[in-house]
């Protein structure tokens, strides 16, 4: 799965999207100075976000090759109850959890006449909460209890997401890819619309340096290389890229399906644009931080508490000190801190927690500095 943030020191980081690369590089030299250099190496797989309508019998989505801003995707399911019939419910993935809902979110914020907050009542349903990942947003809707949402939900995932939901069941049994375990015949059939301010999922591989972690450097720099051959160019490697319903191809340059991928696959026919429609937002890394940001204000203030291990063991400064250690964990993620939400820090012992401590007592974050507010871009008019 691809990963969003760094763990604490890894040798190999494959996140979502390319952009993440610069917004974890610019909250973490903010934060903490810059402790972890990222050397690309090239993207080993492609897929697009996408609006997975439900194909329902008489009320047939717009073909999946006519691409417009995600604003308009939206705005063009909400209004369609105008004949009478109820209109789509607008889902998508929590943006805490994953590249393509934070990317999506922010070309939704980033319209000029939307607000966060009334973005983020489209996209509420009670009936389903939040959930992490694309597909545990699909296996909330498929597992049949959600009166209907199921049928009458638009969701905001990864075009690969939504064609493995399509496939139909098999004998039973569920493989390592293809149509998921949790997937039922309960869920609707679904079309891609393709937005064409969200940028593509290039799934960017990098190998990670930090400052300080230089034994058996060049081994393992050499594992890493070897690691990021067999997954661009290896035949095995690449086949399960594709029968998991990526794109594959050069670096930066997804090519057509494969005849094995399931975006080629009957039960995606006329579902999918098998050409990828063009899609180059110029999304910087300030605006992906201030939507994540904007997203926690606007579901109301937060309280974070932070435990941290104060026992003997842990006095040691090799494990408390220096890049990618606790302390430089703890100021790394207090960067995406709202300034109205709250956070302390407690120390606690094994055994021990009534008489923990308070190295920072509960409060708001310290102002930041001043500094010109970049403008918003806008995603186009609205059709």
């Amino acid at each position: 799965m691809p990963q969003r943030d760094l763990g604490a020191q890894p040798d190999v980081w494959i996140p979502a999207a390319s952009i993440t690369s610069l917004r974890v590089l610019a909250e973490q030299s903010a934060a903490a100075g810059t402790a972890a250099k990222l050397d690309p190496l090239g993207s080993v797989a492609y897929t697009p976000m996408v609006l997975a309508v439900p194909a329902e019998a008489g009320r047939k989505p717009d073909p999946a090759d006519r691409p417009a801003p995600l604003a308009d995707l939206v705005a063009g399911i909400r209004d369609a109850g105008a004949d009478g019939t109820e209109p789509y419910q607008v889902l998508r993935p929590d943006p805490e959890g994953g590249d393509g809902a934070l990317l999506s979110t922010t070309a939704l914020y980033g319209t000029d006449d939307r607000r966060p907050t009334d973005v983020e009542a489209v996209l509420t349903d009670d009936r389903l909460p939040p959930q992490p990942t694309a597909r545990d947003l699909m296996c909330g809707l498929a597992d049949g209890s959600r009166n209907e949402l199921e049928d009458r939900a638009a969701v905001l995932i990864p075009e690969q997401t939504m064609a493995l939901f399509n496939l139909p069941s098999a004998s039973g049994e569920a493989g390592p890819v293809g149509r998921p375990a949790c997937a039922s015949d309960v869920l609707e059939h679904r079309a891609a619309r393709y937005p064409t301010d969200v940028p593509v999922l290039d799934l960017p591989f990098f190998h990670v340096t930090w400052s300080g972690a230089d034994r058996d450097a060049a081994a393992r720099e050499q594992v890493v290389r070897d690691f990021y051959d067999w997954l661009a160019e290896d035949p095995e490697a690449r086949a399960v890229f594709v029968r998991d319903g990526f794109r594959t191809g050069p670096s930066g340059k997804p090519s057509l399906p494969a005849a094995a991928s399931p975006l080629t696959a009957k039960a995606n026919e006329g579902a999918v644009s098998l050409l990828l429609p063009p899609s180059n937002p110029p999304t910087s890394a300030s605006e992906v931080t201030e939507t994540l940001r904007d997203y926690r204000q606007a579901l109301g203030p937060g309280r974070v508490l932070y435990l941290l291990d104060d026992s003997t063991s842990m006095e040691d400064n090799r494990v408390w000190s220096g890049p990618g250690r606790a302390k430089d964990l703890v100021a790394r993620s207090t960067a995406s801190i709202g300034p109205d939400d709250t956070f302390g820090v407690w120390g606690l012992s094994p055994g021990d927690a009534a008489n923990h401590t308070e190295p920072v007592p509960f409060g708001r974050p310290a102002p930041p500095r001043t500094r010109a507010r970049p403008a918003r871009r806008s995603a186009g008019p609205r059709r």
